[in-house]
């Protein structure tokens, strides 16, 4: 298994400036399979640049998303998801994991790079999307 290539495009197809809390995003993954292989499991990850701390590790596997996996066929995955962390820069990885060998068959990192920027928080990572009133 190869990862061919990564991007993370607005929808206009540019590359991500920095973004607002809660921005919507799509990584796009382009892998092609040089042999067959087995139960594959797709990783996706988040972590904070400056020290690299974990924010996010998930998994989908193939099956689940109905992924069709042929010997030397391209294929795009598509990794939506939200930028709920707080201001700063993100690094995204991504990972191919076969459940048949037990061991990762393929690695990109960075995948891409996410900058959020906001100004209400101190400290911390997760935007809990607080809301005030009176």
């Amino acid at each position: 298994m190869e990862i061919e290539g990564a991007r993370l495009p607005v929808p206009d197809g540019e590359p991500v400036p920095a973004v607002p809390l809660g921005t919507r995003l799509r990584l796009e993954v382009d892998y092609v399979a040089r042999a067959p292989l087995g139960e594959l499991v797709f990783g996706f990850l988040q972590h904070r640049s400056t020290d690299k701390l974990t924010l996010y590790d998930g998994n989908v596997t193939a099956r689940e998303r109905g992924i069709a996996i042929r010997p030397s066929e391209p294929f795009t995955v598509h990794f939506d998801f939200s930028a709920h962390v707080t201001r700063g820069q993100y690094h995204l990885a991504c990972r191919v994991f076969d459940e048949h060998v037990g061991r990762h068959v393929a690695r990109v990192s960075p995948a891409g790079v996410v900058t959020v920027a906001e100004t209400r928080t101190l400290r911390g990572v997760a935007d809990l999307e607080l809301r005030c009133s009176a």
